[in-house]
């Protein structure tokens, strides 16, 4: 099985390899569009050429992502977790899930997604004012970096390394004599998980506050 894991592994990093080429740039943007002073400097001061460090940067997620989904897989198959979908395109073993779950996941996927968005365009923009008066313009590069590193980098830290990380912890710290993991510890990793990953975010969300701000 750590076979399969390792190919798994190896397909996520190239996604994240990926990815690598968009979150600089997008960043970038993202920095000359709110703080174009800041974007000015950072330019000035680059010790590389901006491909090399973009490169360099790619890599870094490649073998970050890679290491981080091997040991996530590990820990995860030793908490219950299965990854039928994804073991599949390397055994060809189709018969582990049910196309409905998968219809029905993309479908939740899609719903929530267009729930967070109806909600910022006729709610939180009326509600907020900053939002109101800042209404951000659309950006391939932004989709595409979301798509790519927030969609696929992120879970792999957050949900398939930490998430399992702290089922085996706990597992192992209070349960070791269970036969099976009691559901409220895959609660409790879920809601540390997403309390993390929500702390996470704080720090862009205050620059991008902050930059809002400042346009005026």
């Amino acid at each position: 099985m750590w076979k399969t894991d390792v190919k798994i592994a190896f397909l996520l990093s190239i996604i994240c390899f990926i990815a690598g080429f968009f979150v600089l740039p997008y960043q970038l943007e993202t920095l000359q569009t709110t703080i174009p002073q800041q974007y000015d400097v950072f330019m000035e001061t680059l010790p590389f050429s901006l491909k090399l460090l973009t490169l360099l940067s790619a890599l870094q997620l490649w073998l970050i992502s890679w290491v981080l989904a091997f040991l996530g897989l590990r820990l995860a198959r030793r908490t219950g977790f299965s990854f039928s979908i994804l073991a599949s395109i390397f055994t060809h073993d189709k018969g582990k899930y049910r196309k409905k779950d998968v219809a029905l996941s993309v479908f939740l996927g899609l719903l929530v997604a267009f729930i967070i968005v109806a909600a910022d365009k006729f709610y939180f923009q009326h509600v907020v004012a900053v939002l109101g008066e800042n209404e951000p313009a659309f950006s391939w590069l932004g989709l595409i970096t979301g798509v790519l590193y927030g969609g696929v980098f992120e879970e792999i830290l957050l949900r398939l390394f930490f998430m399992s990380l702290f089922v085996w912890t706990f597992a192992k710290l209070f349960f070791r004599n269970n036969d099976q993991i009691p559901a409220v510890v895959y609660i409790v990793a879920i809601l540390i998980s997403s309390v993390l990953f929500a702390a996470g975010h704080l720090p862009a969300s205050g620059q991008h506050r902050l930059s809002s701000v400042r346009l005026y």
